[in-house]
């Protein structure tokens, strides 16, 4: 790993909060495929103003609905092993002074869901999370009449 994306990690990690989007009809983290590699990216922001600039197009333009949320370092770990069951692989960190994208394996250890006993254990299907995430971009952007 670069010596800024490491730089941005330590300070991701030492940072009380940072925010992101959530989406409103899942109350998932509003993921974005990215359009060059196609990573299932959730953008996290430093800086709260910045989160809701971001948010602008995607509200206005494409008519998603967005709730802004702040997670607290205490919860970043459930945060950030969550996304494994979301079928997200990436996380973009976008601070003051620059944008870093993550794998999600670079940022918390990938759960082995076999030593957590059956009961237990999350349910992961990523491939039908995405299919959920696609269908309720649609949905959410039809008019009711």
């Amino acid at each position: 790993m670069e010596k800024s994306k490491i730089e941005s990690l330590q300070k991701l990690q030492k940072m009380e909060q940072f925010y992101l989007l959530i989406n409103a009809g899942t109350h998932n983290p509003f993921v974005v495929c990215d359009k060059e590699n196609f990573n299932d990216q959730v953008w996290i922001f430093e800086v709260e103003d910045d989160m809701k600039e971001a948010a602008k197009p995607y509200m206005i333009e494409q008519k998603h609905k967005l709730i802004p949320a702040k997670i607290e370092n205490k919860g970043y770990l459930p945060f950030f092993t969550s996304l494994f069951t979301l079928g997200v692989n990436a996380v973009v960190f976008v601070e003051k002074e620059q944008t870093t994208e993550f794998e999600l394996t670079e940022i918390v250890k990938r759960p082995i869901l076999e030593k957590i006993p059956e009961d237990k254990r999350p349910l992961e299907n990523p491939a039908l999370a995405k299919s959920d995430r696609k269908g309720l971009r649609s949905d959410s952007r039809r008019s009711v009449s």
